[in-house]
């Protein structure tokens, strides 16, 4: 992240630094459901290093409260992939409701259904892993330059979707 930010300053580009966390609750490594990927915006260098590898071990609705201290979004990737639970919503700001990984079906429309439904912020994201999942993301209306102008940003909720 900071070598990335300090490359892209010349440049005019900020970069901001976010995390997609799959948390103890919900791991792949368990047997049985439930299991979730959550993403992580507005979060700062200093908030990783307080929390560090405890992230993955906080509940669910606990991280959801620190998000809530600190002006962070939680979002949930991907919900209705295979083998994927969407998860508690009220402890969620906003899903993804468009992910562009070509090799998942994701269930975008499902996913959109949940949204509408929870009241939550719709998000897009490429999933890039490699050629073909370029072109998605959010478009917002106002310029942001840090964290806080981006979360506040997302939560006006008045962004397009960049989708394929």
């Amino acid at each position: 992240y900071s070598d990335l930010k300090a490359a892209c300053a010349p440049k005019n580009i900020d970069v901001f630094l976010g995390m997609e966390l799959n948390p103890d609750e919900f791991s792949y490594m368990k047997s049985e459901q439930p299991r979730a990927e959550l993403l992580l915006y507005g979060i700062t260098p200093e908030f990783v290093e307080k929390y560090g590898f405890s992230l993955l071990t906080l509940p669910h609705q606990e991280l959801f409260a620190i998000c809530e201290e600190n002006n962070f979004l939680l979002s949930q990737s991907h919900p209705f992939r295979d083998n994927i639970s969407a998860v508690n919503p009220e402890f969620l700001h906003a899903v993804e409701v468009f992910n562009g990984h070509p090799g998942h079906n994701s269930r975008n429309d499902k996913a959109a259904e949940f949204c509408k439904a929870n009241k939550l912020i719709p998000l897009a994201g490429s999933d890039f892993h490699g050629a073909g999942s370029e072109g998605c993301g959010i478009y917002l209306k106002n310029e942001v330059h840090d964290n806080l102008s981006l979360v506040n940003e997302i939560k006006k909720n008045t962004h397009i979707l960049i989708t394929k």
